[in-house]
């Protein structure tokens, strides 16, 4: 790809003079819809989290966040077991033996 002197002599970071013509071949209507596809790409790249974010939170924001989900897990695993033995209580009741359903 950078092979050859009108290409930047195999250099990763060729000099950019007058002495490598780079001759741009796009026409106005191509150049336009690189433009336009350019500024399409970078709409993601404006709204992305890290983008907005000025600064990453620190060890103990994170660290927080996650007990805190973990948290609000558990209650919610709780909650569910607690449905799920009311559930069947409520099922087993008035039956000969425990675990036959009505």
């Amino acid at each position: 790809a950078f092979e050859g002197r009108p290409r930047g002599d195999a250099k990763l970071y060729p000099e950019l003079s007058k002495a490598y013509d780079h001759k741009n071949e796009n026409d106005d209507r191509e150049i336009r819809r690189i433009i336009e596809r350019i500024y399409y790409e970078l709409g993601y790249v404006d709204t992305h989290p890290v983008v907005l974010c000025p600064r990453y939170p620190g060890d103990e924001v994170i660290d927080g966040i996650v007990a805190e989900r973990e948290r609000e897990l558990q209650d919610r695993w709780k909650e569910e077991a607690m449905d799920r033995d009311a559930e069947r209580k409520k099922r087993e009741r008035n039956t000969g033996v425990r675990g036959e359903l009505r």
